[in-house]
């Protein structure tokens, strides 16, 4: 762990889940990124791992696709939805994304 050593033990604890967080994210994310290889003729023509209908090749040169649009949305959606049922990473992530407001004493909320 690399982690600053500080003198406030609640400095040194928040420093300790910070750096436990990121991890995590980090693994969540290295899991979700794409490891299947695409199923390719060979003229380079690309076809759905799921329903085995070409890809577009637009979407194939956009985000290196795997998966037609319909099969990949569904994917998605069994995929949200397990996640949200255990909690998942994606409220870690999305807190993370989220600006913080930072409060001014003497401002009305």
């Amino acid at each position: 762990m690399d982690t600053e050593w500080c003198a406030d033990p609640l400095d040194m604890a928040t420093k300790i889940t910070e750096n436990e967080n990121r991890q995590r994210i980090q693994e969540q994310l290295d899991r979700a990124k794409c490891s299947e290889q695409p199923d390719e003729d060979e003229n380079g023509t690309r076809y759905c791992l799921d329903c085995a209908e070409v890809i577009d090749p637009r979407r194939v040169a956009a985000v290196n696709a795997v998966r037609c649009v319909v099969c990949a949305t569904a994917r998605e959606a069994r995929d949200d939805s397990r996640l949200r049922r255990h909690g998942g990473v994606n409220r870690i992530v999305e807190d993370l994304a989220r600006p913080r407001e930072v409060f001014n004493a003497g401002t009305e909320l």
